[in-house]
């Protein structure tokens, strides 16, 4: 927040923590400049409240307008949709056998390329044209939810979605 205060002739800017002194010569333009980011401000706050709580109206009407939806019943398929980053065959083993021992009948893998074949692992791997037009993480987003309609997967589980480039920002 900016506060101007005048001292005989001379203004004193104060940002919180910061102070200025100088003259200062208030014209039209001057009072309008401060003025408008003040509101510029309030309107800001303001949409992104406006934009938060339309979020959730919108959310709770899907939830209630799709319990009034007739459906089948559901029936568990016994399947599990897997996709991420595999960066080597020992991490491949570690986390997708225990997955196939846990008494499911298949588990999908959308990833890039096949890895060893290992008994109820299915590949759903994205064509290479689709991923030279929108990227690798755009053509499995659109093949796992392809494979999601196809399969009728009853859980789907994302490993190593965020790129390692990316961690050292947070």
């Amino acid at each position: 927040m900016y506060c101007v205060r005048l001292l005989s002739g001379n203004a004193a800017l104060t940002t919180g923590d910061e102070k200025w002194e100088g003259e200062l010569v208030l014209t039209e333009s001057n009072i309008k400049c401060l003025t408008g980011s003040i509101n510029m401000g309030i309107i800001r706050k303001t949409a992104s409240y406006i934009l938060l709580i339309s979020a959730y109206i919108f959310t709770w009407l899907v939830a209630v307008l799709g319990r009034m939806i007739p459906r089948k019943p559901w029936k568990p398929t016994g399947r599990i949709m897997v996709t991420g980053s595999i960066f080597n065959p020992n991490w491949y083993l570690s986390h997708i056998t225990p997955l196939t021992r846990s008494g499911v009948t298949e588990v999908i893998l959308v990833i890039d390329e096949p890895q060893q074949p290992l008994e109820r692992v299915r590949f759903a791997c994205p064509p290479k044209w689709l991923a030279r037009i929108i990227s690798r993480a755009g053509a499995k987003a659109i093949w796992v939810f392809y494979a999601g309609i196809r399969y009728r997967p009853d859980l789907f589980i994302g490993y190593n979605l965020v790129l390692q480039r990316y961690k050292r920002f947070q």
